[in-house]
């Protein structure tokens, strides 16, 4: 994680180029090369209404979204404990026979209804990425406005 941090400060230009290439290829599909290729963007038109839906979340959603995923992370964590016959604490215990009324309340809901989605956005829109990164180096050119 630090390697790739410290790649990044070093390196920040290339980053802010690629995410203006990456804004350019989700307005048209498609990432262009320097000698002009057209690589068009794998399910595309799924992205396209993630992100349409993702643009909506408010903050209401995020907060109940990232309390939903703590409940989550929580019942696979005392879970992963109980099947390697680990010992529960007193406080796991308890939260572990609570499970079933943290996993009824809305914000659980909201995590697992919306968490394929969401995962699937930010996948799309890291590989998006990447390829408006690598394009032109596949295509063995660089483009002159990268610096």
């Amino acid at each position: 994680m630090e390697m790739e941090i410290g790649f990044k400060e070093l390196h920040e230009g290339i980053y802010t180029w690629g995410a203006k290439k990456l804004e350019i290829a989700k307005e048209k599909g498609y990432v262009e090369s320097a000698a002009g290729f057209k690589l068009y963007l794998s399910n595309f038109n799924d992205f396209k209404d993630l992100e349409r839906w993702y643009d909506t979340l408010d903050s209401d959603f995020w907060d109940d979204y990232m309390e939903g995923k703590k409940i989550a992370k929580k019942r696979f964590e005392l879970n992963e404990k109980l099947d390697n016959n680990e010992e529960l604490s007193e406080k796991d215990l308890e939260i572990h026979n609570n499970m079933g009324r943290y996993m009824q309340r809305k914000s659980y809901r909201v995590y697992e209804e919306s968490r394929q989605d969401i995962s699937r956005f930010a996948k799309l829109k890291s590989e998006y990425f990447k390829i408006c990164l690598n394009n032109p180096k596949m295509c063995g050119a660089l483009h002159s406005d990268m610096y």
